[in-house]
């Protein structure tokens, strides 16, 4: 090896560290979007989770009401609601995929198994009575209750059961 052949190479190794600075600060950048966007994913699906369960707040109470006598049943009310579900799930109904995949990729994203539970019920809450309950949706409905129930997975309808 000749005298100027070890400070070519260090020339040329130096050379290379020095065009992949940047590569490594836009990979650093990516990184730190990605934990901002993975963090705001998960802060976006507990907010959804909140406000469905403000929602579904507002319905129960409104039907408790009903049926203990308080009130009369109020179509305008029930349209309103049913109209915040809809928009709920129009807005939100982006996070369905996104929370998918990000779990996917990732790992577990905080309040994903509840979002997808609540777009469930939504969808569910949504579709006409004679759509819902149909043959065999019907029976497989019946021995999934049957089966959380058994479970211990539900809660009692009223208080003295």
């Amino acid at each position: 090896m000749n005298d100027t052949q070890p400070f070519t190479a260090t020339t040329t190794i130096r050379n290379r560290i020095e065009s992949s600075r940047s590569d490594v600060e836009e990979w650093k950048k990516q990184q730190n979007a990605l934990h901002q966007s993975l963090w705001l994913c998960e802060d976006l699906v507990q907010f959804a989770n909140f406000i469905f369960g403000r929602i579904l707040s507002l319905d129960s109470a409104s039907q408790m009401d009903v049926l203990s006598g308080k009130s009369t049943f109020d179509k305008e009310l029930d349209d309103a609601i049913e109209s915040l579900i809809r928009d709920w799930m129009t807005t939100f109904s982006p996070l369905l995929d996104s929370t998918k995949r990000v779990a996917q990729d990732y790992g577990n994203v905080d309040g994903a198994e509840a979002f997808h539970e609540n777009f469930r019920e939504a969808e569910g809450i949504l579709t006409p009575d004679d759509e819902f309950f149909v043959g065999d949706k019907l029976v497989a409905l019946r021995d999934q209750a049957l089966a959380e129930h058994r479970a211990g997975q539900t809660e009692p309808l009223f208080e003295d059961e």
